[in-house]
């Protein structure tokens, strides 16, 4: 007979990870109807260009994210049996370019869109993913022993772009 793992830690991450997975879709898709929907609630020729910028850190920062996972890239909170911890390429600037990427491209669209109600959905899709990337490090942080001293040294979405002082590491 196997053991029962349905209330183990692992089954408990796995079930929660679903869930997170389930509710980001449910944003992305709310995004994606609002926006054209209730479009159009203020002027569009600053918001077009704001959003196109939001649309390019977003696709520079996902695509980047992406090539430098490679295998490891999971669209659940907790790692990959067998997944190394990430810390070149974007990730030593910032510790979630892939939900940099979705916050940002949630904005752009509501901002290309020129939409009230869109950025509402994006300010909550921005919480919701802060909530997950918080849950996330808590397994990350159980899994791989150097993450703490990782997320200690680097911001969670936006780089850092200071310059080092002579002298400093």
């Amino acid at each position: 007979m196997s053991p029962d793992l349905s209330s183990s830690p692992v089954a408990a991450a796995s079930s929660a990870g679903r869930a997170w997975v389930v509710a980001q879709s449910l944003f992305l898709i709310a995004l994606g109807i609002a926006a054209p929907l209730w479009s159009g609630q203020w002027p569009r020729s600053a918001s077009i260009s704001i959003g196109s910028a939001a649309f390019l850190f977003a696709a520079w920062t996902g695509i980047s994210a992406v090539f430098r996972l490679g295998r490891n890239r999971t669209p659940f909170p907790a790692p990959r049996p067998g997944s190394t911890l990430v810390t070149t390429g974007i990730y030593a600037r910032i510790r979630h370019p892939l939900y940099s990427a979705m916050m940002a491209m949630g904005l752009g669209w509501a901002c290309f869109w020129s939409s009230g109600i869109a950025l509402v959905v994006a300010a909550v899709f921005i919480v919701f993913l802060h909530a997950k990337a918080s849950f996330e490090e808590k397994l990350l942080s159980a899994r791989f022993e150097d993450y703490p001293g990782y997320a200690d040294r680097l911001p969670r979405y936006l780089p850092s772009w200071r310059v080092a002082r002579r002298g400093s590491p």
